[in-house]
């Protein structure tokens, strides 16, 4: 075990989210007439922050008049309902305990809005992962380094010592543009074929695998 550092990504992930989320956007989508969404076709929206997801989820996007009240209106409905739905990945925990006996500290890196992202971590994860960086104002968010410099500055940590793990061509990027390896999870928001169409070296295809893989 080389990597003494993990960064996770949050949902797709750790967590899985999808029916909150879809949940939220169809809520906003149906205040306003617009049609709803299936779980899986709101999985593949995901990816990018939930301002991308809901632009990715109603008719012409950003340039739709009713935009800006549809994410609101998400955002909303979001916020007291992230937690109805939403859970930890079979495996995780147990991933997680291992981690922790081993001394490996850990972060999490997300496009999620730091408020839910903070109040989701200390629900499922305050044991194991004391820090949580999400998506500030005046801040980039993935795939660009600034979140993951944050957290490793945290964690009083180099890139050297960390890995990156997530589920999807974001964190894969996020990853190269932050200088850490890169870990994909086969139980995420994309295929198992879409991972190795991106000619990831190392899939995770259980959380117990990442042992083998850091």
């Amino acid at each position: 075990m080389k990597n003494k550092i993990v960064l996770f990504d949050f949902d797709g992930t750790l967590l899985y989210t999808i029916p909150d989320l879809a949940d939220a956007v169809n809520h906003g989508l149906a205040m306003y007439g617009y049609p709803t969404h299936d779980y899986a076709t709101v999985q593949t929206f995901v990816g990018n922050g939930v301002r991308l997801l809901v632009s990715r989820a109603i008719p012409d996007g950003e340039a739709n008049p009713d935009f800006e009240a549809v994410f609101a209106a998400f955002n909303a409905y979001y916020d007291v309902h992230c937690l109805d739905k939403t859970g930890p990945y079979e495996g995780i925990m147990e991933l997680l305990a291992a981690l922790h006996e081993k001394g490996v500290r850990m972060a999490i890196v997300t496009n999620k809005y730091q408020f839910a992202a903070e109040e989701l971590r200390e629900r499922f994860f305050g044991e194991y992962i004391p820090i949580i960086e999400g998506d500030v104002e005046g801040r980039n968010r993935k795939p660009d380094p600034a979140p993951v410099m944050a957290a490793m500055k945290a964690l009083g940590a180099e890139g050297k010592e960390a890995v990156y793990i997530g589920d999807t061509e974001v964190d894969m990027a996020t990853a190269k543009n932050s200088g850490l390896d890169f870990i994909a999870v086969a139980w995420g928001y994309r295929s198992l074929q879409q991972l190795n169409d991106l000619g990831i070296e190392k899939i995770a295809h259980k959380p117990m695998d990442v042992l083998n893989l850091i």
